[in-house]
């Protein structure tokens, strides 16, 4: 149990800010997550059973192909349930990134050092905060993705093919510090319209470019690493059927039907992987994002300052915690 509250509005460097992150995920990962469960669980669910049901027959598809007795391929009914699918991981995506946000920011507005969050406290603040986010979020994916397509067609367009790879990858990384370490806590504490969460983005980032990128890229070493340990058991039981398959029906495609319990739990786990991966981001985002505020504007300093002599003991400890959170 923490004996000082970490504070996220305050100034970090590089090695402060992933020390931050692990000391609040220290007291709060299991309570996050088990509310993830609770609030995005279930539409996460919809998602891992319709994408198992698009496996399960797009393989039966397969292997009557391979036997040779092609059945019908309905693509209407799989454009629906493709549909579906997507629609169930978007709105499990935005409850995921409401759920984490909303109780960092109870966290924060909280006096307590140690604060009791409650599911139903969570819950409120989800649903006061739903809707935006998710037009946002949804706003951001199509901006991106149409900047994107653009600047390949333009390359296109004036033949020249050859840098369309050196330059969409040096676009993907100029943009993503932007959108990993800063959009989307921007998004939902700024509080304010699209456009404007765009400015404030850039303006946040301007002058600390090179450590946003590197927590980006250290941020995704660990993330990719949490969701490899969850994949990896079934990646391995995979590739062991296959191969035995292989070895005693040359020339056959592999049939996976007879897998099908484990590809669903395969599924399930990559899926509890994916919230814990997303708890990480999160946090260590508003830790970062808080950072970049009080390096611009102060506003966590200015709330310590004004509140002396209130009485709010949460607000009379000093600025820096660096020695609680060096212990983890």
């Amino acid at each position: 149990m923490n004996t000082q509250k970490i504070q996220f509005q305050q100034i970090r460097d590089f090695g402060q800010v992933f020390n931050a992150g692990f000391a609040f995920m220290r007291g709060h990962f299991f309570r996050i997550f088990r509310y993830l469960l609770s609030i995005g669980g279930p539409f996460l669910l919809v998602g891992v059973g319709v994408t198992a049901l698009l496996m399960i027959r797009m393989q039966s598809w397969t292997t009557s192909v391979s036997k040779g007795s092609v059945l019908p391929f309905a693509w209407t009914d799989f454009g629906i349930t493709y549909l579906v699918n997507l629609l169930s991981f978007f709105v499990g995506f935005v409850m995921i990134t409401a759920v984490i946000n909303a109780y960092i920011k109870l966290y924060i507005e909280s006096p307590e050092v140690n604060p009791d969050i409650q599911l139903g406290e969570v819950w409120s603040q989800v649903k006061k905060d739903f809707f935006r986010l998710a037009g946002q979020l949804l706003l951001v994916s199509v901006f991106i993705f149409g900047l994107i397509i653009l600047f390949f067609v333009i390359l296109e367009l004036i033949g020249l093919e050859l840098l369309v790879f050196f330059i969409g990858f040096g676009l993907f990384i100029f943009l993503m510090p932007y959108l990993v370490g800063v959009l989307t806590p921007q998004i939902y504490f700024g509080q304010t319209n699209f456009f404007k969460n765009i400015s404030h983005t850039f303006s946040l980032v301007q002058g600390n470019w090179w450590m946003t990128l590197g927590l980006g890229f250290v941020n995704s070493i660990i993330m990719n690493t949490v969701f490899f340990i969850c994949f990896f058991p079934f990646y391995l039981i995979m590739i062991i059927s296959m191969v035995s398959q292989m070895s005693s029906n040359p020339g056959q495609t592999p049939d996976f039907s007879s897998m099908t319990v484990v590809i669903v739990a395969m599924i399930v786990f990559m899926t509890l992987g994916y919230m814990a991966t997303f708890i990480i981001h999160n946090v260590m985002a508003a830790v970062h994002y808080f950072n970049l505020e009080e390096r611009k504007g102060g506003g966590g300093l200015l709330t310590k300052i004004q509140s002396i002599g209130s009485g709010d003991n949460s607000l009379k400890s000093p600025v820096d915690f660096y020695d609680e959170e060096e212990k983890y």
